[in-house]
């Protein structure tokens, strides 16, 4: 045995890396190029450079040249100088790439992308201002590094007096800081100093200045803003109350700096005023939140009949905590107005009367010094029951004379003959007179209570299922419940039919005294039929000793509870490749009760456990459930074959029926394909290039791939035609592709020549076909032996404002051609024939061409390919 080298003779010329970076403050960049392949021979590659976000001149030199590489050699460099300004700026690119290989050809990667890392940096604060209560200790101010992180820096930060004053309210500060590389962010630390007086905000300024390798940006300065934390207890002002009053309310304000959480604590003490008789001693702690200012004290009054002159007590402050202290006004004093002559109110606060009762009578009284005359204001108020239409609106004074304790209001009361519930209005007290005030009992309801009866359905809608032996209904009688009466009911047909649906019902319901609801009953009938929900309505009618109110009718909807299975669609299609078919059953009808049905797969053109497995399996669908899904596994194969069927049928269901359709057949589309050249293909030597089809045959439902690489035979790559290689993508449902080799022509007379190209690393489910690779025959255009002069070309256009396509057909003057089309690159079908008489010429379609018809020119004259 003997072992043969193939020795490289193609050379390829690459950039070592895809990018380089170098720092702004860097002279240059060196980037480095290798050849690989051939190292025998001498080769060049040139070199330019292209601005990205870098600009050439600026930020670099524009760089062009020539890399010449000896015999031998493999690696070549050039540098690129590199501009350092003192501009903040982001990092830069520029770009730089091989082009015009001598003696090889751009290999990957043939461009490089070059950073330009930014050397130079600003210095600022993060914030115009940083505020700091004044109990805080110290602020913390930030300072940023804007733009480049390549070296360190530095700058001192020093204070000066804004409102505020060094030694007393701060510590003067002049603090160096360095950044290192990489370091963007630096806190410094300014002392504060907390004291009692109460002051407004005042103001530290902070500024950068030295600084080392680096300048101020923008804020160069920033303020510390102390906020003061000493603040002020005391009360908003004395209050004064009457004697009846609830309760006093009182307002304790903080003044001063808030902004942080302190408390106080209040009690009450006697004045004239005496805890236990006059109000309620109270004592407790205020708790105020940061920022919060108020705070409201609630004291308890306590109201007597005793004719005595004002009182006052009072309210102190005390023990104030979180850096807070009394004010001036750190006692309050609340007096309370005298308003014991006499009081006036209701008897009793709540009134019952009949609706056929004519009026009601309410009673007022008055308590204590009755020595004089005086009046009360008696004035109604709607509720339920309305001005005018329940009762008569009465706004009347009652007068007591001089020693008279009570007296009384009547209200007219309006019957009517509407049925309704019981309805209520008040009388309100107002407005005493002669020194008196105003009691507890100041407000009485007056109810009415309904005379009238009604009869309703207690719904307006009622549902049942059909398999239920009757619905149940009930009547309410409302208002008057002391009298015997009675209302009849009958039923009509809606979508329900009565005899077939349900069974016609009427009837008398009688109520004896006290009773308020009565039931009635419809019988419904069940069917077997496979039908919608359908209605029928009962109705109230022929009321003795009341009236019918709504709702007088109520809708029932009887439910549907029978049904059919069934398929959702008499075919399914599935990808071979998918996995698993998926099948819908359906349920038509009632959805009451569960049901269940089983699905059998039988073959039709696909068999099982080849192309499928078979399925025999239990579907079953609960109560409410309209549909289920069926899986049928589908088996994937490499052959390429027809599309096949399964055929699936219901069988035995169980409590339903099988509707139509009771069967369904599944396609299983094939997903295997096959790629192949269309035919070998012959050009003359001159044309610009080589035309090849690549058909892809089978099952194209998905997309697939195909390698493609031209190989050498008689004629050769570089001289004859350009070497090509790729990839070619084939969407889903596409079935050709055209595949374009460039030609080079010469002057030398040869033979014909061919070169190949072949199809490889199919992808998608795809294999190669018998035809994998095709032979491109080169005719020699020189005078050569075997050259064949001239040759045909075509070309299709479509000329604007038409809709037809037209045809220009190129060769030998004279020449006989016949046109020919195909939507598969098999079958070709003649268009018509025309002679070349000057050398060209031109054919219009007869029809819209189609997307997707090929086109082909045939010579009826000379053997050569078309």
């Amino acid at each position: 045995s003997a072992v043969v080298s193939i020795l490289e003779d193609d050379v390829a010329f690459a950039l070592s890396a895809t990018a380089y970076t170098v720092g702004e403050n860097t002279n240059s960049v060196v980037l480095v190029v290798s050849r690989t392949g051939n190292t025998n021979a001498a080769v060049s590659v040139d070199y330019a450079t292209a601005d990205g976000t870098a600009t050439a001149g600026a930020d670099y030199t524009q760089s062009t040249g020539t890399l010449s590489f000896a015999s031998g050699e493999v690696v070549k460099t050039f540098s690129v100088p590199i501009l350092d300004d003192s501009s903040v700026e982001p990092t830069e690119t520029f770009t730089a790439r091989l082009l015009n290989p001598v003696g090889g050809a751009l290999g990957t990667p043939g461009t490089a992308t070059v950073s330009i890392l930014e050397d130079d940096c600003l210095l600022q604060f993060a914030s115009t201002n940083y505020p700091v209560a004044e109990n805080a200790g110290r602020a913390t101010v930030v300072v940023q590094r804007v733009g480049g992180t390549l070296r360190s820096v530095g700058a001192t930060v020093r204070t000066s007096d804004g409102t505020a004053t060094a030694g007393a309210d701060y510590t003067a500060t002049a603090t160096a800081i360095v950044f290192a590389p990489g370091e963007t962010s630096k806190s410094v630390v300014i002392p504060v100093l907390n004291d009692a007086a109460m002051e407004p905000e005042e103001t530290v300024s902070v500024g950068l200045d030295t600084f080392s390798g680096t300048s101020a940006g923008t804020p160069s300065t920033t303020t510390v803003r102390i906020l003061d934390n000493d603040s002020e207890f005391g009360f908003y002002a004395n209050r004064s109350f009457p004697e009846n009053a609830a309760r006093a309310e009182v307002w304790v304000t903080r003044t001063g700096g808030v902004i942080t959480p302190a408390t106080v604590r209040y009690s009450t003490a006697n004045g004239t005023a005496t805890a236990g008789s006059d109000y309620t001693a109270s004592s407790g702690l205020l708790s105020f939140a940061a920022g919060e200012t108020t705070k409201q004290v609630l004291i308890p009054l306590l109201d007597d009949l005793a004719v005595e002159g004002d009182e006052a007590f009072t309210v102190v402050l005390s023990q104030p905590t979180g850096e807070a202290v009394l004010g001036t006004a750190s006692t309050a004093t609340v007096t309370l107005v005298e308003n014991d002559l006499f009081s006036v109110g209701f008897s009793a606060t709540t009134a019952t009367v009949a609706e056929d009762g004519g009026s009601v009578r309410l009673t007022v009284t008055r308590t204590g010094n009755t020595s004089g005359a005086a009046t009360v204001v008696a004035t109604t108020r709607n509720e339920t029951a309305l001005a005018g239409a329940d009762y008569t609106a009465v706004n009347t004074a009652v007068g007591f004379a001089a020693n008279e304790t009570s007296k009384t209001v009547d209200i007219p009361i309006l019957n009517d003959t509407a049925v309704e519930a019981n309805e209520t209005f008040l009388v309100v007290l107002s407005a005493p007179t002669g020194g008196g005030v105003l009691g507890s009992a100041t407000t009485a309801r007056v109810t009415i209570v309904e005379n009238d009866i009604g009869f309703a359905l207690t719904a307006t809608a009622v549902a049942v299922g059909e398999n239920t032996n009757s619905v149940v209904l009930s009547v309410r009688r409302s208002g008057d419940t002391n009298a015997a009466v009675s209302v009849d009911f009958a039923t009509a047909d809606g979508t329900a039919t009565a005899g077939a649906d349900y069974t016609a019902a009427t009837g008398t319901l009688g109520f004896a005294s006290g009773e308020v609801l009565k039931t009635l009953s419809v019988t419904i009938l069940n069917d077997t039929a496979v039908e919608g929900n359908e209605t029928f309505s009962v109705r109230l009618l022929n009321p003795v000793g009341g009236l019918v109110v709504a709702p007088t009718n109520a809708v029932v909807t009887i439910l549907e509870d029978d049904c059919q299975l069934r398929f959702s669609t008499t075919n399914y299609t599935v990808l071979e490749n998918a996995g698993v078919a998926t099948l819908v059953v359906q349920r038509e009808g009632g959805a009451l009760v569960p049901v269940s049905v089983t699905v059998k797969t039988a073959d039709g053109t696909a068999t099982a456990g080849s192309d499928y497995a078979a399925t025999t399996v239990t579907v079953s669908l609960a109560a409410g459930v309209a549909s289920a899904n069926v899986t049928i596994p589908v088996v994937n194969d490499a052959v390429i074959d027809p599309d096949e069927t399964v055929n699936v049928s219901l069988e035995s269901p169980v409590g339903c029926t099988v509707g139509t359709p009771a069967t369904a057949v599944l396609t299983i589309r094939n997903t295997d394909s096959e790629f192949a050249f269309y035919a070998d293909r012959s050009f003359p030597e001159n044309a610009a290039r080589a035309e090849v089809w690549i058909t892809r045959t089978g099952g194209i439902l998905t997309p697939a791939t195909v390698r493609y690489a031209t190989v050498n035979g008689t004629a050769t790559a570089g001289a004859d035609y350009v070497a090509a290689s790729g990839v070619l993508s084939f969407a889903a449902g596409e079935a050709a592709k055209q595949l374009l080799v460039t030609l080079r022509d010469d002057t030398i007379r040869e033979p014909n020549e061919v070169f190949y190209v072949d199809l490889s690393a199919p992808t998608g489910e795809a294999t190669l076909g018998t035809l994998s690779r095709v032979t491109v025959t080169l005719v020699d255009n020189d005078g050569g032996a075997g050259a064949v002069v001239g040759g045909l070309h075509l070309s299709v256009r479509r000329p604007e404002g038409k809709s037809m396509p037209e045809l220009r057909i190129a060769g030998p003057e004279g020449s006989r051609v016949r046109l020919e089309s195909s939507t598969n690159l098999s079958t070709w079908v003649p268009r018509g024939s025309l002679t070349l008489e000057t050398g060209e010429a031109v054919w219009a379609e007869t029809d819209d061409a189609p997307e997707g018809r090929f086109y082909r020119a045939v010579s009826l004259e000379t053997p050569v390919n078309p």
